[in-house]
């Protein structure tokens, strides 16, 4: 918990008003670059059994099944849950890297700015019994999947699941609901008939 602080905290120290000095750090702290640091940080995830789903959707299966040392049948996305360009400092901090699915980590979060007031790390905390995936019934067939709020509206953990907004708008990049489109994944028509199913 505060790990961005400390980033800022190391930074406040060097004189960035030429920009020099940080493209020095960020140089050093290129996880991308230098492999002899990121190989053996990707393989400790991969080696672990941390989780078997994206910790940001919950259904992706992004447990690692290895082939053999270069192959996996299927895998996980390394996240820089604070990005590496503005935190460079975290690009090696173990707490910093989510593994999960490529949709979550590449189509959906892709570029946008995480903070801890206004997204989720799954390293802190999960949904746990803040929300609820309620079906929507027309007579007795599940139509849709709707998600009910068990947090106080303008706590910290609304903030994290829907940002600055009442009510879930996928198209906003603050809250994990809505950055990761959880509301759609959960009303696709796999779910829907999964939901009949079990009714």
């Amino acid at each position: 918990d505060g790990l961005s602080t400390v980033n800022a905290l190391l930074l406040s120290g060097v004189n960035t008003t030429q920009g020099k000095e940080l493209d020095i750090i960020k140089l050093a702290f290129n996880y991308d670059k230098y492999a002899n640091i990121s190989v053996p940080i990707k393989k400790f995830f991969n080696q672990s059994t941390l989780i078997s789903y994206c910790p940001y959707c919950n259904l992706e299966d992004v447990k690692v099944i290895p082939i053999d040392e270069q192959n996996n049948a299927t895998g996980h996305h390394l996240d820089h849950f604070f990005s590496q360009k503005d935190f460079p400092l975290l690009s090696y901090s173990l707490f910093n890297l989510v593994p999960s699915g490529y949709t979550c980590n590449v189509l959906n979060k892709g570029q946008i700015l995480f903070t801890d007031d206004l997204h989720m790390n799954p390293h802190l905390s999960g949904f746990g019994d803040n929300i609820r995936f309620v079906p929507i019934k027309t007579g007795l067939e599940v139509t849709g999947i709707n998600i009910k709020f068990n947090c106080d509206p303008g706590s910290k953990k609304i903030k994290q699941l829907i940002g600055n907004l009442k009510d879930i708008d996928e198209l906003h990049d603050k809250g994990n609901i809505n950055v990761f489109k959880l509301k759609s994944k959960y009303s696709d028509h796999e779910h829907i008939d999964l939901a009949n199913s079990i009714l």
